[in-house]
């Protein structure tokens, strides 16, 4: 634990040296700290294990044997999807398992750095960092979620080349992260209303997406008749299997206010001032909002929602700097980072104390351990 805050706060206030030093990319030695960081772990994180024996029991078995399998032999006798079958046999050689989570670290680090460097002026670019070190879904819980958040920098690329309208880099890329991880397949429809959005005035978009946010969040019926239809689809049979019993600890209180906040900014821009909104900041707002209306599920499902939630929440770590960079207000603006700050450090001290995660990230391994 000790490591990875320390070596978080380092790189993070490295990022500030762009404001004063300019013949070095500052954030990208921050990113190369975290990355090394993270490729030398060693059994670091709840599902470090379970990974490795998926690892090994695909180095023992021939790719045939592996993909028509029902399941048996793989870890709690759950078949992982073939794409991320081919990758464990790609690093099927010995210690392969040590470099195949190097290598996802490493384009790992490399997506989200063009990622932020794509969307964030550079005077912001402090805010977008801190928002991908210490939001805990991100960097730190992806020491155990290798597989979904693998996946989810995938999505985040080809939504790089969906922007660049390279629409055929993008389905491939899709198509990778939806073999490797099947959730990825929900940001489809979602980038199909950013580009059916483009016909229709942000203002009325605006005003759709506020009324559905509150049919969600107050009619609660309605949300629990969704949720069961929509995890009874087959897509969320094995998902299920992994996360029943793991019960959201979301609840309503000063805390989910606080969470609330930057949504407000979004809807506030795009109802009040859709003007000051970019194409391409109208895509991030999107995206990052579908996070927010996954909320009222949580409180009446499983841990299943917020694994998905995560899939849109990471837009965050670009749209929320940049739209309260918009607000002229200094005191507004101040209280906004103060609170995003308040919030960001509540939720990852929480993570390190929660029973679920205490003892697994309590202490850090590296792989020269293993020499």
């Amino acid at each position: 634990m000790a490591v990875i805050i320390t070596t978080s706060t380092i790189a993070l206030s490295l990022v500030l040296f762009d404001k004063y030093e300019k013949r070095f990319d500052w954030l990208k030695i921050a990113f190369f700290i975290l990355t090394f960081v993270a490729c030398i772990h060693y059994n670091y994180g709840n599902d470090y294990k379970a990974y490795y024996w998926n690892w090994e029991f695909t180095s023992d078995n021939s790719l045939k044997t592996l993909i028509i399998s029902n399941g048996y032999g793989f870890y709690k006798n759950i078949k992982p999807e073939v794409g991320w079958i081919f990758l464990n046999k790609l690093f099927g050689f010995h210690n392969g398992f040590y470099f195949m989570v190097a290598f996802m670290n490493i384009v790992e680090g490399i997506i989200y750095y063009k990622f932020i460097k794509r969307f964030v002026p550079k005077r912001m670019c402090f805010w977008a960092f801190f928002l991908y070190v210490f939001t805990y879904k991100y960097y730190l819980l992806n020491f155990s979620m290798m597989r979904q958040g693998f996946a989810m920098t995938l999505v985040l690329l080809s939504f790089l080349f969906f922007c660049k309208k390279k629409y055929i880099m993008t389905l491939v890329i899709l198509a990778i992260a939806i073999s490797i991880h099947t959730s990825s397949l929900i940001i489809v429809p979602f980038l199909m209303l950013c580009k059916f959005e483009e016909k229709m005035k942000l203002q009325i978009y605006g005003l759709i997406i506020l009324i559905i946010t509150l049919l969600f969040f107050f009619a609660t019926s309605f949300s629990s008749k969704l949720f069961d239809l929509i995890v009874s689809l087959p897509f969320f049979t094995d998902y299920k299997t992994f996360y029943t019993g793991n019960l959201s600890t979301n609840s309503i209180g000063f805390g989910f206010a606080l969470l609330t906040i930057p949504y407000f900014v979004m809807l506030y821009y795009m109802i009040y001032k859709p003007r000051d909104i970019t194409v391409e900041e109208k895509y991030l707002i999107i995206l990052a909002y579908i996070a927010f209306l996954t909320k009222p599920f949580e409180f009446i499902g499983t841990s299943l929602v917020s694994r998905i939630g995560y899939i849109f929440s990471m837009f965050d770590i670009a749209i929320i700097p940049v739209m309260y960079s918009k607000i002229k207000q200094p005191v507004i603006r101040f209280g906004l980072y103060l609170s995003l700050v308040v919030i960001t450090v509540y939720s990852y001290i929480g993570f390190y104390m929660d029973p679920t995660y205490q003892k697994a990230f309590a202490e850090f391994h590296t792989i020269f351990e293993l020499f």
